[in-house]
């Protein structure tokens, strides 16, 4: 699917200055205030289950729980009033998190031989991931026209775009309109899950970092019944945990079983006498590699948040986001 994660050059670049409106800090406390909505009722399941002592499985209701926020955050969908939708986001999310083998070498031969990939006319995922978000695509836009919503999400900018944007290059087709709603979805539930996953096994296997995590959200909160945005930017422990996390779990793409980023080499890039980087190749930055290096992580395969509170910034080889222009457009600056 086209779209702003698979865009190049200046194209990517007018896109990528639209979408950043989404992120921005305005917009932000207003995601806070819409997962607050959301949050009685994950605190509830989670109290009905834990009073089952049985084993919880924790992903099923952060994903449940994700994709009621995402839907709203990004779709303005309420899906309480449509359990169909619901389910079948629940059921797409969960495929995207583990897909099936034939899914996995797809994505990492797209992810080795992107040109190639893309040459074959070969698709990442499977066919019903986009005849559901093709459909879900054009009933978000036409029911705009009809609904009052006062703010801006992602399907508003989509659709200003597919009316005629400022410019030519700015204006979308139905098949870009369906890869920013697909994409924005899934590379939100994905990281957000993954990383919400990882870090909650690390705080059960250290009880000591979950206490300390504990006492600073209890004493910024103060028994506050919500948390605010300015809430979440006071606690850096927390910012630490997530830190450690996304260092020893990083996500991104995958090829060969190893996390790496990608880069293209836009111009010739010289690096000494001997060698110089042409225009047009492809420069691989092995990320789990270098977050699992000793020289710049001492005691790599330990969990100590602290190492991030400790350093004046993080190490310019912690990558978790990527590098560059093309950093992840949610990363707070």
């Amino acid at each position: 699917m086209h779209s702003l994660f698979t865009m190049k050059g200046n194209l990517w670049k007018l896109k990528r200055q639209i979408f950043s409106t989404l992120f921005a800090p305005k917009k932000l406390k207003e995601y806070v205030e819409i997962m607050n909505n959301y949050s009685p009722a994950l605190i509830e399941e989670i109290d009905v289950h834990s009073g089952c002592y049985e084993e919880i499985k924790m992903e099923q209701i952060a994903r449940r729980h994700m994709v009621r926020t995402m839907s709203h955050v990004m779709y303005s969908l309420d899906t309480s009033k449509n359990e169909q939708i619901f389910s079948k986001l629940c059921h797409l999310a969960e495929v995207f998190e583990h897909p099936p083998l034939a899914t996995s070498r797809m994505l990492t031969f797209f992810t080795a031989a992107p040109c190639l990939f893309k040459s074959l006319g070969l698709s990442s995922y499977p066919r019903e991931f986009w005849d559901f978000f093709s459909n879900l695509t054009k009933h978000l836009l036409e029911s705009r026209n009809e609904l009052k919503i006062g703010r801006e999400d992602l399907v508003s900018l989509v659709a200003q775009l597919q009316n005629g944007g400022s410019t030519k290059n700015n204006r979308t087709d139905l098949r870009e309109s369906v890869g920013h709603i697909f994409s924005f979805f899934v590379a939100g539930i994905h990281s957000n899950l993954t990383t919400l996953s990882y870090a909650l096994f690390q705080l059960s296997r250290h009880p000591q970092v979950q206490e300390k995590l504990r006492h600073e959200v209890d004493s910024i909160l103060s028994g506050n019944e919500y948390v605010s945005y300015d809430d979440v930017m006071k606690m850096k422990y927390l910012e630490d945990v997530v830190n450690e996390s996304l260092r020893m779990y990083p996500r991104g793409g995958v090829m060969f079983g190893a996390v790496i980023l990608r880069r293209t080499c836009t111009t010739p890039y010289k690096i000494n006498e001997k060698f110089t980087i042409p225009k047009g190749m492809d420069v691989v930055f092995p990320v789990y590699s270098l977050h699992m290096d000793p020289r710049y992580f001492p005691a790599p395969e330990e969990f100590i948040p602290e190492r991030f509170s400790q350093q004046k910034k993080p190490s310019p080889v912690f990558m978790p986001f990527g590098k560059g222009p093309r950093t992840c457009i949610g990363m707070k600056q």
